[in-house]
């Protein structure tokens, strides 16, 4: 038997579907000026240590108060749940860190006003190390060093930081016009630096428990990008030590040998006044 299908309904009903969906879809138009602002950037990831979250941060622009703007979010690993902001503004948080245990989120950060706001003897705050619960609550400062930290690492038994700190003038300057800057060395002047003066950075361990702040290291050097031994007895560095007065090119750094960590401060249960907990 022959079975005659008209495909006349068929036809209308997918144009009506294809109508019903021009009809929704935004119309297109060019990208403007505002839509790249609108743009947020997303970097630093880093994984908790029991691989269950992924801490992150959000850059986004503020035309109104003409800044950048950075947030610290963590999220599940398994997208069971939804990100969760973890800094108000003001904070403009970097170089996340989790703690050993995974308790706690730590990062750097310059907060103008609250507790925590160290200044330095000008009065202008300074970069501290912060801490957050990752079970929630208000960040709390781990240090408050008058000049300012620039980098840190946890130890492996997340007792003690390994601190990178900038010199500081012995005296403040009471002169009405900007402190004169000394500079002793051909290269003056660095991209992303500035002047290059007597000053340098030096690396420090931190106790938690005790707040003692011990320098392992000093002379006419920089020091950074330091990173435990897994023990916890050694820190190694990155460290131009050829003896040039400027930057040496690509591979011609002289390896800097790891250092012992002090042990005049043994570590202990962080307390109330210095740790998170």
């Amino acid at each position: 038997m022959f079975v005659r299908i008209s495909w006349l309904p068929v036809l209308a009903a997918l144009a009506l579907s294809a109508a019903a969906g021009l009809a929704q879809a935004p119309a297109r138009r060019a990208l403007t000026v505002d839509d790249l602002f609108a743009i947020k950037q997303i970097g630093a990831p880093q994984v908790s240590p029991d691989g269950r979250w992924v801490a992150y941060t959000v850059r986004s622009t503020n035309l109104k108060a003409d800044r950048n703007e950075t947030g610290l979010w963590m999220a599940p690993l398994d997208s069971s749940g939804p990100a969760i902001p973890l800094t108000a503004p003001g904070y403009a948080p970097s170089d996340a860190r989790w703690s050993p245990d995974g308790k706690y989120l730590s990062f750097l950060a310059t907060r103008p006003r609250g507790p925590g706001a160290a200044p330095d003897s000008g009065g202008e705050p300074k970069t501290q190390v912060w801490a957050l619960d990752r079970r929630g609550g208000e960040a709390r400062p781990l240090t408050r060093v008058a000049q300012g930290v620039d980098a840190y690492e946890w130890s492996p038994d997340g007792t003690r930081l390994v601190l990178a700190i900038r010199d500081t003038l012995g005296t403040p300057w009471a002169g009405k016009s900007p402190r004169p800057k000394v500079i002793t060395r051909l290269q003056f002047k660095q991209d992303g630096t500035g002047y290059l003066d007597t000053l340098r950075t030096h690396l420090y361990v931190f106790t938690l428990a005790s707040g003692a702040l011990a320098q392992i290291t000093s002379g006419n050097y920089d020091e950074g990008d330091a990173t435990w031994s897994p023990d916890g007895k050694w820190i190694a560095f990155v460290s131009n030590r050829t003896g040039r007065t400027t930057r040496p090119a690509a591979g011609s750094c002289a390896r800097s040998p790891p250092i012992p960590v002090p042990t005049g401060s043994p570590p202990g249960v962080p307390t109330a006044s210095r740790s998170p907990t």
